[in-house]
């Protein structure tokens, strides 16, 4: 079991600590992949309950200032998930190194409830959502946002979802 582990554990840390030869530069400019986890509400449900939320993106950086990219974030609580999939553009208030940035997506949600909240025949709904952020690059190309989404249901429904998440960029 442990001999397992050791590859899988040195893969893991050459594909989260990648090398100049694999071209990933610390440059916003150029190729980039984040992977974030965090934490979100939805307002539309009961209770003050915090869900897990998780964040995927991948594109590319015309320049230093501007990212643009597909994106995909998930936040499951209460035995449902809200989901996102987006394209979507952040600008760095600085070139380099640490920065303020806002950022901003549209995309495709998807809802599907387990516990039956304003569920449709099949338990889910999908339509089109947007989200704004503010975040801040901090060390080691972590990236810290703060998200509104909004998500417009079949039904009619508005879901309001507040998320904070901490992702780590390879650019």
């Amino acid at each position: 079991m442990r001999t397992r582990m050791i590859p899988i554990l040195i893969l893991l840390a050459a594909i989260l600590h990648p090398s100049q030869g694999q071209a990933f530069d610390g440059e916003r400019q150029g190729f980039f992949i984040g992977l974030g986890a965090g934490a979100g509400s939805v307002d539309e449900l009961s209770g003050d309950d915090l869900g897990f939320v998780t964040s995927f993106k991948i594109g590319g950086g015309p320049s230093n200032h501007v990212l643009v990219y597909g994106s995909n974030r998930v936040i499951y609580i209460n035995g449902s998930y809200l989901g996102m999939s987006a394209l979507g553009a952040s600008y760095f208030l600085r070139p380099s190194g640490h920065s303020l940035f806002i950022a901003g997506e549209v995309g495709l949600t998807a809802y599907n409830s387990r516990t039956g909240f304003r569920t449709g025949p099949n338990g889910s709904y999908s339509n089109i959502g947007f989200t704004l952020g503010i975040g801040y690059q901090l060390p080691v190309d972590l990236l810290l946002e703060a998200d509104y989404m909004q998500a417009s249901m079949e039904s009619g429904t508005e879901l309001k979802i507040y998320t904070l998440t901490l992702s780590f960029f390879a650019f």
